[in-house]
This record gives structure tokens, sequence and C-alpha cells, in this order.
């Protein structure tokens, strides 16, 4: 038997050391792998759902969907866009496209020549369509990985709100409190330019309910607000100080005004929220 020698094994063991050191350390300034992220194609929308509305009546209206690369490439570079409605849109009919075949410049990362139009005449009577983009493909350069390469658009009438509507009879067309029943009618009182008031005939001695309306964005909203001195339910002196508060929003082509409504009485609230929507008579 060879007699083991402690010299010669550290030896060897010095010179892996070594070859490893050699192997992994070829650039002493930077000695860690850089990976570089591959060029991606995406929709830079700031939402992956948008909404269309169409409210020019005597033209056509556009809406631009900006694609583009997360790098700049030294060509130009082909992106093409698949369109497809899951609510039956036809192109050519309820809507049209520029192109779906689109073209990033070279050294530029943005491009804004995809746009969809649609006719008012298409949406006037209420019909609301869905298209769904994909970038489905166009060039080897980039990848298709992103989770930017599909959005939908959602294409609809769009109506401006004119405080001057909610005033005069509106007729419920769902209570689902239950105190009203479908067809009854509500008078609504206009206060100013974002406000306008009713009386909930269910309270004794009712006062006007304020309803808040945001006409930029349709909501509108009541803060909690004592109505009437009781409820007028069965043993009403059970139901003193009764309340609403609401959120909701108004469809202002329809003029429908829909509210979910909180109630209560006293320092006591019901559960649950109940939809009230009122339309226009």
């Amino acid at each position: 038997m060879k007699k083991f020698s402690l010299r010669r094994y550290s030896v060897i063991f010095i010179c892996f050391l070594s070859t490893l050191f050699l192997v992994y350390s070829c650039n002493k300034n930077n000695p860690y792998e850089t990976i570089i992220a591959p060029t991606m194609a995406e929709f830079t929308t700031s939402s992956s759902v948008l909404t269309f509305g169409i409210g020019n009546a005597t033209a056509t209206s556009n809406y631009i969907i900006p694609i583009g690369l997360t790098s700049a490439s030294g060509s130009a570079t082909p992106v093409k866009v698949s369109i497809s409605s899951p609510t039956g849109a036809v192109q050519g009919t309820q809507y049209n496209v520029s192109s779906t075949d689109i073209t990033i410049p070279a050294g530029k990362v943005l491009d804004s020549s995809l746009v969809i139009s649609a006719n008012y005449a298409t949406y006037q009577s209420g019909r609301i369509d869905t298209l769904v983009l994909t970038i489905s493909g166009g060039d080897a350069n980039y990848v298709l990985d992103s989770a930017k390469t599909k959005i939908k658009l959602v294409l609809r009438r769009s109506c401006a709100l004119a405080i001057s509507d909610y005033v005069g009879d509106f007729v419920v067309v769902q209570d689902a409190w239950e105190d009203y029943s479908a067809g009854d009618v509500i008078t609504l009182t206009n206060v100013d330019a974002t406000h306008f008031s009713f009386k909930n005939v269910h309270a004794i001695s009712p006062v006007a309910i304020s309803v808040t309306v945001n006409t930029s964005t349709n909501a509108v909203s009541i803060a909690k607000q004592t109505i009437g001195t009781f409820w007028n339910y069965t043993n009403s002196s059970n139901y003193p100080s009764p309340f609403m508060s609401a959120t909701g929003s108004i469809e202002a082509c329809d003029k429908v005004i829909n509210l979910t409504v909180t109630y209560g009485y006293s320092s006591t609230t019901w559960s649950g929220t109940y939809l009230l929507q009122l339309k226009k008579k």
C-alpha cells in the first residue's frame, strides 16, 4: 500500500480551485452573468379594458390604440394585430379599423396608427359591443409573452349629462327594497348645477333628499341623511329618524338613475344594499 501524502493531495486541490477560478472569473470587472431581457411588443394603454364612448351624432368617432416595443429596434418592426368580437360586431358594419398590420419605425418604441372607428348611428339604439384586440405576431425580433398583448375595447354610445334633464317625473323601474312598485312615479326637483332632490313618500313627513351629481363621471351619491320623522311602516314609532345613503350612476343617454341604497333609522343600519332604478317618464 502506498503511503498517504498530504502534500500531494494539497497540490491537487489547489490546482482544482485555480481551474474553477479561471473558468468562472473570466471578466474580473463583471463577474456576474448579464441577462438581457427580450424585446416585447405590447399595447401601451393604461388599462386592459377600455371604453369607446361614441358621442358624435354628425361624424364618425375614432379611438386611437397605441402599440409599443419595450426597446427600440435598428430597423422597422412589423406588428400584427388580430381583432375578434364575442358580441358579434363585424368590421365594416359596426366598426372599421385603419389597419391591423402596424409598422413601428426604426429607432422608435411607440406607434399610434391603429385607429378604430364607429358610426354613431350604429349605436344610438343602445347597442354595446366588445372588441378583443390581440398582438398575434409579425416579427421574429420580439416575443409575445407580455401581459399586455391583449386588450378589450367596449363600443357604446355616449351622451353628455345635462343636470336640467333630472327634473320632473321619473318612473320606478326597480326597487329592491320593495317600498315602491314598478311604475310608481317619483318627482325630482333641481337644486343647483350639481344636485337634484326627491322625497321618499314611505317616510312620515318626508323631507327633500339631496342627490349629488358628478357631471364629468356621471356618478351620483346620497350622503347619509334623515328623510322624515318615522318610517311609515307598521308600528312606525319603532322606527324614528329614518335615513338613506347611496352611491350610483346615471345612464345619460337613457336618462336612467341607478342608486344602490342603504336604509336605516336612528342608530340602526339595516343590512344590505338595494337597487333603486328610475327612468325619465
